[in-house]
């Protein structure tokens, strides 16, 4: 699986490319929004696992660009500051799922989103 993380914490990024390596996954990491747009551009992917609140371009503007230009894409939206009201509002745009970061983060709770994310792929093939 090919793996795009966009999020403007270094530690978050580190985190998230150690624990999906771990998973098997090819993994291309973008500081903000807008490099992240640029590479979803140039470059294929299964899933973006994004950050929910960065300057610039946040995760809802990369969720809507993936859902115009992408729509089969999986979008992962990770927040450390998230409500209710973010994760329903993330949904209904068309989020995949809507994870608030641990603390400290450690990753776990993505590891756990990718293997229902991974088991969805492969029944989505077989009925096909």
């Amino acid at each position: 699986m090919r793996a795009l993380i966009i999020d403007d914490e270094e530690y978050v990024r580190l985190v998230l490319e150690h624990t999906l390596r771990e998973e098997g996954c090819e993994v291309v990491l973008a500081g903000n929004g807008k490099a992240g747009i640029e590479l979803l551009q140039t470059r294929a992917f299964d899933c973006v696992i994004t950050d929910l609140r960065m300057p610039g371009i946040d995760g809802m503007g990369v969720l809507a660009w993936v859902k115009e230009h992408e729509p089969t894409l999986d979008v992962l939206m990770l927040t450390g500051h998230g409500d209710v009201k973010d994760a329903v509002e993330a949904m209904k745009q068309g989020a995949w799922d809507f994870l608030v970061k641990d603390t400290p983060f450690d990753g776990t709770a993505v590891k756990a989103a990718l293997a229902k994310l991974r088991a969805v792929r492969i029944l989505r093939r077989e009925n096909l």
